[in-house]
Protein backbone atom coordinates (compact mmCIF):
# COMPACT_ATOMS: atom_id res chain seq x y z
CA UNK A 1 0.00 0.00 0.00
CA UNK A 2 2.82 2.37 0.93
CA UNK A 3 4.73 1.63 -2.28
CA UNK A 4 1.58 2.16 -4.35
CA UNK A 5 1.01 5.54 -2.67
CA UNK A 6 4.61 6.55 -3.34
CA UNK A 7 4.24 5.63 -7.01
CA UNK A 8 1.08 7.72 -7.26
CA UNK A 9 2.75 10.70 -5.60
CA UNK A 10 6.01 10.47 -7.57
CA UNK A 11 4.71 12.07 -10.77
CA UNK A 12 2.97 15.12 -9.21
CA UNK A 13 5.90 15.69 -6.82
CA UNK A 14 8.39 15.63 -9.71
CA UNK A 15 6.25 18.03 -11.76
CA UNK A 16 5.76 20.38 -8.80
CA UNK A 17 9.44 20.37 -7.81
CA UNK A 18 10.70 20.61 -11.38
CA UNK A 19 8.35 23.48 -12.24
CA UNK A 20 9.45 25.37 -9.13
CA UNK A 21 13.19 24.93 -9.83
CA UNK A 22 12.65 25.90 -13.48
CA UNK A 23 10.71 29.02 -12.40
CA UNK A 24 13.43 29.82 -9.87
CA UNK A 25 16.06 29.94 -12.61
CA UNK A 26 13.92 32.17 -14.84
CA UNK A 27 12.61 34.63 -12.25
CA UNK A 28 15.64 35.12 -10.00
CA UNK A 29 18.57 34.61 -12.36
CA UNK A 30 18.09 34.47 -16.12
CA UNK A 31 15.28 36.95 -16.75
CA UNK A 32 16.64 39.82 -14.57
CA UNK A 33 19.99 39.49 -16.37
CA UNK A 34 18.44 39.14 -19.83
CA UNK A 35 20.18 35.81 -20.39
CA UNK A 36 18.37 33.43 -22.72
CA UNK A 37 18.64 29.62 -22.70
CA UNK A 38 16.52 29.03 -25.77
CA UNK A 39 13.00 27.67 -26.05
CA UNK A 40 9.76 29.48 -25.30
CA UNK A 41 11.20 30.62 -21.96
CA UNK A 42 13.95 32.40 -23.92
CA UNK A 43 11.42 34.14 -26.15
CA UNK A 44 9.45 35.16 -23.02
CA UNK A 45 12.62 36.68 -21.52
CA UNK A 46 13.20 38.65 -24.74
CA UNK A 47 9.60 39.90 -24.90
CA UNK A 48 9.66 40.83 -21.22
CA UNK A 49 11.90 43.73 -22.21
CA UNK A 50 9.18 45.03 -24.53
CA UNK A 51 5.91 44.01 -22.88
CA UNK A 52 5.29 44.66 -19.16
CA UNK A 53 3.38 41.42 -18.58
CA UNK A 54 5.94 39.42 -16.66
CA UNK A 55 8.07 36.52 -17.88
CA UNK A 56 5.72 33.89 -16.44
CA UNK A 57 2.63 35.33 -18.10
CA UNK A 58 4.40 35.67 -21.45
CA UNK A 59 5.65 32.09 -21.10
CA UNK A 60 2.05 30.92 -20.65
CA UNK A 61 0.64 33.02 -23.52
CA UNK A 62 3.29 31.76 -25.96
CA UNK A 63 2.62 28.17 -24.94
CA UNK A 64 -1.16 28.26 -25.48
CA UNK A 65 -1.18 27.75 -29.29
CA UNK A 66 1.62 25.16 -29.04
CA UNK A 67 -0.24 23.20 -26.34
CA UNK A 68 -3.49 23.29 -28.35
CA UNK A 69 -1.63 21.90 -31.36
CA UNK A 70 -0.04 19.22 -29.19
CA UNK A 71 -3.42 18.31 -27.72
CA UNK A 72 -4.80 17.71 -31.21
CA UNK A 73 -1.75 15.69 -32.27
CA UNK A 74 -0.77 13.69 -29.17
CA UNK A 75 -4.02 13.36 -27.22
CA UNK A 76 -5.25 14.51 -23.83
CA UNK A 77 -3.36 12.03 -21.63
CA UNK A 78 0.07 13.28 -22.69
CA UNK A 79 -1.02 16.91 -22.57
CA UNK A 80 -2.67 16.93 -19.11
CA UNK A 81 0.67 16.71 -17.30
CA UNK A 82 2.21 19.18 -19.77
CA UNK A 83 -0.55 21.73 -19.12
CA UNK A 84 -0.06 21.28 -15.36
CA UNK A 85 3.71 21.80 -15.65
CA UNK A 86 3.25 24.85 -17.89
CA UNK A 87 0.70 26.48 -15.57
CA UNK A 88 2.82 25.80 -12.48
CA UNK A 89 5.97 27.13 -14.14
CA UNK A 90 4.18 30.31 -15.20
CA UNK A 91 2.59 30.82 -11.77
CA UNK A 92 5.80 30.19 -9.83
CA UNK A 93 7.80 32.46 -12.15
CA UNK A 94 5.53 35.47 -11.65
CA UNK A 95 5.10 34.87 -7.90
CA UNK A 96 8.84 34.57 -7.33
CA UNK A 97 9.48 37.68 -9.43
CA UNK A 98 6.92 39.59 -7.37
CA UNK A 99 8.13 38.52 -3.94
CA UNK A 100 11.83 38.82 -4.77
CA UNK A 101 11.59 42.11 -6.71
CA UNK A 102 13.41 44.10 -4.02
CA UNK A 103 16.36 41.66 -4.09
CA UNK A 104 16.83 41.57 -7.85
CA UNK A 105 19.25 41.30 -9.49
CA UNK A 106 20.86 38.83 -7.11
CA UNK A 107 24.25 39.51 -8.67
CA UNK A 108 25.76 41.65 -11.42
CA UNK A 109 28.19 38.89 -12.42
CA UNK A 110 26.73 37.54 -15.67
CA UNK A 111 28.99 34.50 -15.64
CA UNK A 112 27.60 33.40 -12.26
CA UNK A 113 24.08 33.98 -13.54
CA UNK A 114 24.78 31.92 -16.68
CA UNK A 115 26.29 29.06 -14.65
CA UNK A 116 23.72 28.81 -11.87
CA UNK A 117 20.77 29.90 -13.98
CA UNK A 118 21.56 27.46 -16.78
CA UNK A 119 22.24 24.59 -14.38
CA UNK A 120 19.05 25.10 -12.33
CA UNK A 121 17.00 25.49 -15.51
CA UNK A 122 18.28 22.11 -16.72
CA UNK A 123 17.61 20.45 -13.36
CA UNK A 124 14.03 21.76 -13.31
CA UNK A 125 13.32 20.60 -16.85
CA UNK A 126 14.93 17.23 -16.16
CA UNK A 127 12.63 16.61 -13.18
CA UNK A 128 9.57 17.54 -15.23
CA UNK A 129 10.67 15.26 -18.09
CA UNK A 130 11.26 12.38 -15.66
CA UNK A 131 7.60 12.67 -14.70
CA UNK A 132 6.67 12.11 -18.34
CA UNK A 133 5.62 15.73 -18.82
CA UNK A 134 7.08 18.77 -20.56
CA UNK A 135 6.85 22.51 -20.02
CA UNK A 136 5.38 22.92 -23.48
CA UNK A 137 7.20 25.10 -25.97
CA UNK A 138 9.99 23.61 -28.05
CA UNK A 139 9.52 20.18 -26.44
CA UNK A 140 6.18 19.87 -28.25
CA UNK A 141 7.51 21.56 -31.40
CA UNK A 142 10.32 19.00 -31.63
CA UNK A 143 7.84 16.14 -31.22
CA UNK A 144 5.70 17.65 -33.97
CA UNK A 145 8.70 18.08 -36.30
CA UNK A 146 9.80 14.51 -35.61
CA UNK A 147 6.45 13.19 -36.90
CA UNK A 148 7.34 14.72 -40.28
CA UNK A 149 11.15 14.50 -40.29
CA UNK A 150 12.07 11.19 -38.64
CA UNK A 151 15.65 11.33 -39.91
CA UNK A 152 16.43 14.35 -37.69
CA UNK A 153 17.59 13.56 -34.15
CA UNK A 154 15.79 15.40 -31.30
CA UNK A 155 19.08 16.84 -30.06
CA UNK A 156 19.77 18.43 -33.44
CA UNK A 157 16.29 19.95 -33.60
CA UNK A 158 16.50 21.30 -30.04
CA UNK A 159 19.92 22.80 -30.75
CA UNK A 160 18.77 24.41 -34.01
CA UNK A 161 15.72 26.06 -32.39
CA UNK A 162 17.60 27.17 -29.28
CA UNK A 163 20.53 28.49 -31.34
CA UNK A 164 18.17 30.66 -33.40
CA UNK A 165 16.60 32.06 -30.23
CA UNK A 166 19.99 32.83 -28.68
CA UNK A 167 21.05 34.45 -31.97
CA UNK A 168 17.87 36.54 -31.92
CA UNK A 169 18.69 37.65 -28.39
CA UNK A 170 22.04 38.99 -29.60
CA UNK A 171 20.33 41.11 -32.26
CA UNK A 172 17.47 42.20 -29.98
CA UNK A 173 19.77 43.31 -27.18
CA UNK A 174 22.52 44.43 -29.60
CA UNK A 175 24.88 42.78 -27.16
CA UNK A 176 27.11 39.96 -28.40
CA UNK A 177 28.55 39.48 -24.91
CA UNK A 178 25.08 38.72 -23.48
CA UNK A 179 24.55 36.18 -26.27
CA UNK A 180 27.82 34.49 -25.32
CA UNK A 181 26.66 34.20 -21.71
CA UNK A 182 23.36 32.86 -23.05
CA UNK A 183 25.28 30.16 -24.93
CA UNK A 184 27.05 29.17 -21.69
CA UNK A 185 23.71 28.94 -19.90
CA UNK A 186 22.25 26.90 -22.77
CA UNK A 187 25.11 24.38 -22.71
CA UNK A 188 24.87 23.96 -18.92
CA UNK A 189 21.11 23.63 -19.09
CA UNK A 190 21.38 20.88 -21.72
CA UNK A 191 24.06 19.05 -19.73
CA UNK A 192 22.11 19.13 -16.45
CA UNK A 193 18.88 18.12 -18.16
CA UNK A 194 20.55 14.98 -19.58
CA UNK A 195 22.24 14.26 -16.24
CA UNK A 196 18.97 14.45 -14.29
CA UNK A 197 16.97 12.61 -16.94
CA UNK A 198 19.40 9.82 -17.79
CA UNK A 199 22.09 9.91 -15.08
CA UNK A 200 25.60 9.08 -16.13
CA UNK A 201 24.51 7.34 -19.29
CA UNK A 202 27.85 5.78 -20.17
CA UNK A 203 28.05 2.07 -19.65
CA UNK A 204 30.33 -0.92 -20.20
CA UNK A 205 29.81 -3.62 -22.81
CA UNK A 206 31.28 -6.98 -21.79
CA UNK A 207 32.07 -10.19 -23.61
CA UNK A 208 33.03 -13.07 -21.32
CA UNK A 209 34.40 -16.42 -22.47
CA UNK A 210 34.81 -19.01 -19.73
CA UNK A 211 34.32 -22.72 -19.18
CA UNK A 212 32.38 -21.74 -16.06
CA UNK A 213 30.00 -19.46 -17.93
CA UNK A 214 26.88 -20.91 -16.28
CA UNK A 215 28.10 -20.01 -12.79
CA UNK A 216 29.19 -16.55 -13.90
CA UNK A 217 25.81 -15.89 -15.54
CA UNK A 218 23.94 -17.10 -12.45
CA UNK A 219 25.87 -14.79 -10.09
CA UNK A 220 25.52 -11.79 -12.39
CA UNK A 221 21.77 -12.32 -12.54
CA UNK A 222 21.37 -12.92 -8.81
CA UNK A 223 23.85 -10.43 -7.34
CA UNK A 224 23.86 -7.59 -9.85
CA UNK A 225 20.43 -8.04 -11.47
CA UNK A 226 21.89 -7.45 -14.93
CA UNK A 227 20.70 -9.05 -18.15
CA UNK A 228 23.02 -11.66 -19.64
CA UNK A 229 22.86 -13.14 -23.14
CA UNK A 230 24.44 -16.48 -24.05
CA UNK A 231 26.03 -16.57 -27.51
CA UNK A 232 27.20 -19.86 -29.05
CA UNK A 233 30.82 -19.55 -30.27
CA UNK A 234 33.73 -21.70 -31.37
CA UNK A 235 37.48 -21.25 -31.28
CA UNK A 236 38.99 -20.63 -34.72
CA UNK A 237 42.18 -22.53 -33.83
CA UNK A 238 40.80 -25.44 -31.79
CA UNK A 239 37.26 -25.55 -33.26
CA UNK A 240 36.13 -26.19 -29.68
CA UNK A 241 32.56 -25.12 -28.91
CA UNK A 242 32.26 -22.27 -26.43
CA UNK A 243 29.52 -20.20 -24.84
CA UNK A 244 30.20 -16.46 -24.76
CA UNK A 245 28.33 -14.20 -22.34
CA UNK A 246 27.32 -10.71 -23.39
CA UNK A 247 26.01 -8.00 -21.07
CA UNK A 248 25.85 -4.25 -20.57
CA UNK A 249 26.22 -2.60 -17.16
CA UNK A 250 26.41 0.90 -15.73
CA UNK A 251 29.94 2.07 -14.95
CA UNK A 252 29.37 1.95 -11.20
CA UNK A 253 28.47 -1.75 -11.40
CA UNK A 254 31.47 -2.81 -13.48
CA UNK A 255 34.08 -3.18 -10.66
CA UNK A 256 31.87 -5.67 -8.82
CA UNK A 257 31.18 -7.59 -12.04
CA UNK A 258 34.91 -7.85 -12.75
CA UNK A 259 35.49 -9.17 -9.21
CA UNK A 260 32.78 -11.83 -9.66
CA UNK A 261 34.31 -13.05 -12.92
CA UNK A 262 37.80 -13.16 -11.35
CA UNK A 263 36.53 -15.05 -8.30
CA UNK A 264 34.91 -17.74 -10.42
CA UNK A 265 37.48 -18.06 -13.19
CA UNK A 266 40.70 -16.06 -13.04
CA UNK A 267 41.54 -17.29 -16.56
CA UNK A 268 38.30 -16.05 -18.09
CA UNK A 269 38.63 -14.05 -21.31
CA UNK A 270 36.98 -10.70 -20.60
CA UNK A 271 36.61 -7.99 -23.24
CA UNK A 272 35.43 -4.57 -22.00
CA UNK A 273 34.10 -1.83 -24.26
CA UNK A 274 32.28 1.47 -23.72
CA UNK A 275 28.79 2.52 -24.82
CA UNK A 276 27.56 6.09 -25.07
CA UNK A 277 23.87 5.17 -25.23
CA UNK A 278 21.91 2.04 -24.39
CA UNK A 279 18.19 1.54 -24.90
CA UNK A 280 16.26 -1.20 -23.14
CA UNK A 281 15.40 -2.48 -19.69
CA UNK A 282 17.58 -0.92 -17.01
CA UNK A 283 18.64 1.93 -19.30
CA UNK A 284 16.77 4.45 -21.47
CA UNK A 285 13.51 3.63 -23.22
CA UNK A 286 13.17 4.14 -26.96
CA UNK A 287 10.53 6.79 -26.23
CA UNK A 288 13.24 8.95 -24.63
CA UNK A 289 14.73 9.50 -28.08
CA UNK A 290 11.46 10.50 -29.73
Amino acid sequence: MKKKLLRLLKKPVLILTGSFVFALSLSLLLSPAGIVTGGVSGVAILLDRLLPLGTGTLFLILNIPIILTGLFKFGKYFMISTVAATLLSSLFTDLLSLFAASFLPLTDDLLLVAIFGGASCGVGLGLVFRAGATTGGTDILVRLLRTRFRSFKPGALFFAIDFLIVLASAFAARNVEAAMYSAVALLLSSFMLDLVLYGRDRAKLLYIVSDRHAEIARRLLEELDVGVTRIPASGAYTNASKTMLFCAVKNRVFPRLRDIVAEIDDRAFLVVGSANEIFGEGFKTHADDL
